[in-house]
């Protein structure tokens, strides 16, 4: 492989994924902060302009500007500290970052760089994550560089030593380099570019029918995978449910249905009651085209007890199985409450009368009109 050229005064579309695509960086406040902190703090240590960046659930995009030919000192600063950190965060010890190489794409004239700040600022919209930019939970930085604000963050309490020599504050304006053009005229572009993306995509979710979750505010990943939100809208909100609950990949065998239905009203009973609910899942979960193991996935009760979370709940998986136990947040209403057990009920009889469709055959059937779409 030959070696990239590192030279001065060059614009760069930085690019990383997780660890087998995992939604590491899923939305929440700490990552955030974390993601926001490091990159400010390897930008500011090696001298690079950051334009925009974008932390997506399994991975991130920034545009930058290299002044001096650093660039490899920050993208080696900025993703190590940043890895340690979520590992930390997450309770994790393996390798973070995917190991293939770094994307690193130099933008060679003004409207790669305006194409990339495009792409860039809208790929939560483009992902079908929200319908507009600043709606997205995660780290984006395209609010920030329009309204000329800078971004600020605070040492992450659960990596960085309290007493230790990273500064406690960092703060980064974004900047549109003068080699750029005059700011208020790439700012005012990049809207114009920015706003026409958002209309064309919802334009075409009202033209096959689809809308975002939440209301309008986010298209079925809220919080970036942590959990999913259900659509307020009726028709939107049987249209999912029945999808996703007349997919045998997550309703298993006719013999466990009772069970599936037992495990929902826990879990919402214990929700509606505030009570601390979880999900237990194998590491290996969703395998090949064909179902998930009939004890892979199902709510389970566990306590706190001198310190320790105790689990006492009767499982068909194999002894020695590895497990990860992930919080459950729910937000359902009384009334989407029964709306989802009477799905659930529904969804059990459709699949009795073979009324059902496999999630991959779904998923093609979904990716194929987006193509066509975009043809």
């Amino acid at each position: 492989m030959s070696p990239r050229p590192v030279l001065p005064r060059q614009f760069y579309l930085i690019t990383r994924r997780c660890t087998q695509r995992q939604l590491l960086l899923r939305p929440d406040p700490e990552t955030n902060n974390a993601f926001t902190y490091c990159l400010i703090e390897a930008a500011l240590r090696s001298g690079i302009d950051v334009l925009l960046p974008c932390a997506m659930s399994n991975h991130h995009h920034t545009v930058i500007y290299d002044r001096e030919g650093r660039y490899p000192e920050f993208v080696e600063h900025f993703h190590k500290l940043l890895a340690r950190s979520q590992n930390a965060l997450r309770g994790r010890w393996e390798n973070f970052w995917s190991s293939e190489q770094v994307c690193v794409v130099n933008l060679v004239d003004h409207e790669a760089v305006m194409d990339n700040l495009v792409y860039t600022a809208t790929n939560p919209v483009q992902d079908h994550l929200v319908d507009r930019v600043h709606h997205w939970p995660g780290v984006n930085g395209l609010v920030a560089l329009l309204a000329r604000r800078p971004l600020r963050a605070r040492r992450p309490r659960h990596f960085f030593r309290p007493h230790g020599p990273m500064p406690e504050e960092v703060e980064l304006r974004l900047t549109i380099p003068p080699e750029l053009g005059p700011e208020a005229e790439v700012l005012a572009e990049l809207r114009k570019r920015v706003q026409a993306v958002e209309a064309t995509h919802e334009a075409e979710r009202r033209r096959i029918g689809g809308r975002c979750s939440n209301g309008a505010r986010s298209c079925g990943n809220r919080g970036g995978g942590i959990h999913r939100a259900w659509s307020r809208g009726e028709t939107s909100d049987r249209r999912w449910e029945a999808a996703l609950l007349r997919n045998r990949t997550f309703i298993g065998d006719l013999a466990h249905r009772d069970r599936v239905r037992a495990h929902a009203q826990r879990v919402l009973r214990a929700v509606h009651r505030g009570l601390p609910t979880w999900m237990l899942s194998r590491g290996d979960g969703l395998q090949s085209r064909g179902g998930l193991h009939s004890g892979a996935m199902q709510p389970v009760k566990a306590v706190v007890k001198n310190g320790r979370l105790m689990v006492d709940e009767p499982t068909e998986l194999p002894d020695g199985t590895e497990i990860e136990l992930l919080p459950v947040d729910d937000d359902l209403d009384p009334q989407q409450r029964a709306r989802l057990l009477q799905a659930i009920d529904e969804g059990i009889e459709d699949f009795e009368r073979g009324d059902h469709m496999d999630g991959f055959d779904f998923i093609a059937q979904m990716r194929s009109r987006r193509e066509a779409a975009n043809r």
